[in-house]
């Protein structure tokens, strides 16, 4: 007896997801021993994000009535902008000889937050949807109230997480633009060195 024959696409899905996976790790690992400040960079790891978010949610777009889709998007905007704000309150930058350039610095629990929710989505989708999920192939069919539900809490944190790392980038760029306060030294944040 034999089944469908396998997918060829599951393996190299998976390959690409892996790659994807270990790229994210490093730039978490990088964002929390502090990063140097280069706006190319802030606004890459931001569209990367919102990119990831986009396909792993798109893949169950299918099943989800479409108000749903707007709530995840109404929470990711959301997020962005209170992050942004944090970050702007929190974010510390500093030299570290013999570099000259500029790092920033911030409690990690932002990357590490969006790290979790990222796989837990991933994880999540293959237990709902089935392996094939990894094909980033739209899901058809229905399911069961329960597992909807599922998904869609599990989408809404990952809006959630992708915001707080889109608001990150955003927070530590306008911080970085932001003129010297020389009446709160403490609290002294803005270019050392001025960006393009």
């Amino acid at each position: 007896m034999s089944g469908p024959p396998p997918s060829s696409a599951e393996p190299t899905a998976i390959i690409v997801l892996v790659l994807v996976s270990l790229i994210l790790v490093r730039r978490i690992y990088l964002m929390i021993r502090g990063t140097v400040v280069n706006p190319a960079r802030l606004f890459a790891t931001a569209g990367l994000v919102v990119l990831l978010f986009a396909f792993t949610v798109g893949v169950g777009a299918a099943q989800s009535p479409l108000y749903f889709v707007g709530l995840d998007l109404g929470l990711l905007v959301l997020s962005s902008f209170l992050s942004t704000q944090y970050v702007l309150r929190h974010v510390r930058f500093e030299r570290r000889p013999p570099s000259p350039a500029l790092y920033d610095r911030l409690e990690p629990w932002i990357p590490l937050a969006y790290l979790l929710l990222f796989f837990a989505r991933i994880g999540v989708s293959v237990a709902v949807l089935g392996p094939g999920v990894l094909e980033f192939a739209p899901v058809t069919g229905s399911l069961s109230t329960g597992a909807l539900v599922i998904l869609q809490v599990v989408n809404a944190l990952f809006a959630v997480s992708t915001g707080l790392l889109v608001g990150r980038s955003f927070g530590v760029y306008l911080a970085y633009r932001r003129p010297l306060d020389s009446t709160h030294p403490s609290k002294t944040r803005g270019p050392l060195a001025p960006l393009p």
